[in-house]
């Protein structure tokens, strides 16, 4: 196996076990995954078009529809127009959005602590900076 079919398997089994964990604090607020990345994307960029946030996630448009759909009916996002232009629906992260926000990253920050304890800060440093140049296109 060459070192970036290496790379790539590597990847995809430490995905499967973050998503696998990752769901675990989710669910306990009923959202997938998915779902929560969006609604935290949502707080990053604050209020913003979806095609944004399809543009940042690299998700499919249907699904971060769906995702935005779900999380509205939840009392989670808003949707409103734009000012600038009526065409645009810009999505924003409510009150009780923000307390789920704050309950898991507690949670996901107590278990990546736990996780990643042997790591040394200078490697995690690195690594980050090595995923977020390999996260955009």
């Amino acid at each position: 196996m060459t070192c970036h079919n290496t790379f790539v398997a590597e990847l995809l089994r430490i995905g499967a076990y973050l998503q696998r964990e990752g769901g675990r604090v989710t669910r306990q607020h009923g959202l997938s995954q998915q779902h929560f990345v969006v609604l935290k994307t949502v707080q990053e960029l604050g209020p913003t078009p979806q095609k944004k946030i399809v543009s940042e996630l690299l998700y499919e448009k249907s699904n971060v529809s769906k995702a935005i759909t779900n999380l509205r009916e939840r009392g989670l996002v808003t949707v409103r127009k734009s000012e600038e232009d009526s065409r645009i629906l810009l999505c924003s992260v409510t009150k009780s959005g923000l307390g789920v926000i704050e309950e898991s990253m507690r949670a996901f920050d107590a278990w990546n602590r736990e996780w990643v304890r042997h790591v040394p800060e200078d490697e995690l440093k690195q690594v980050c900076s090595m995923l977020r140049g390999l996260g955009r296109k």
